[in-house]
């Protein structure tokens, strides 16, 4: 009997890497989309300073635990420039880095916040890199006070058909500010 195929141990995404044509104009919308820049890389010197016109890399973090989750690119165009995700252990790189279709060989996040260790392939059918990443230290989370939502608009829905029947009552609400904004709904 043989021993069961060893497998890759994903624990969740981590973090994603979009390119942008004008970083400062990404920069001003992902802080009011709620992010929260944490470091930014300049080509110049590679040093953080608060100068913008250099920038080649902004790293931005959300109110949980991890250090980043998103990297914004100075890039010729705008589009997605792949995804980490946190695996359970370093045995887990040194597998990917034996096994995966040109893999790179684990090497450390030098620049980015939290650190860790990482091994990238690439998407065998779009090509995206993707990053697995262990050994990133989490932060503290950030005490933010989350507005209490006024619903302001309820609608309900029937629908119905031969062999079955659905009630659904959306429940609707806007705000001021970009991320208080929404629609949820319940199936009825």
């Amino acid at each position: 009997m043989s021993s069961p195929p060893q497998k890759i141990n994903l624990v969740r995404i981590a973090h994603i890497y979009y390119t942008y044509p004008n970083l400062s104009s990404a920069c001003d919308f992902l802080l009011d989309f709620g992010f929260t820049e944490v470091k930014t890389i300049h080509s110049n010197n590679n040093k953080d300073t608060s100068d913008t016109t250099e920038l080649e890399k902004i790293y931005f973090r959300g109110y949980g635990k991890d250090p980043w989750v998103l990297c914004a690119i100075k890039g010729e165009t705008a589009g997605f420039g792949g995804a980490g995700f946190l695996v359970e252990s370093e045995a887990d790189l040194r597998l990917a880095a034996a096994t995966l279709p040109r893999a790179s060989e684990i090497y450390e996040l030098g620049d980015a916040p939290g650190g860790g260790k990482c091994v990238t392939f690439h998407d065998p059918v779009d090509g995206w890199p993707m990053h697995l990443v262990h050994g990133s230290e989490e932060v503290e989370m950030l005490d933010i006070t989350l507005p209490q939502v006024q619903f302001n608009y309820v609608s309900r829905v029937h629908l119905s058909a031969p062999f079955f029947s659905l009630s659904f009552l959306f429940f609707f609400f806007f705000g001021k500010g970009p991320v208080t904004n929404g629609c949820c709904y319940l199936l009825l």
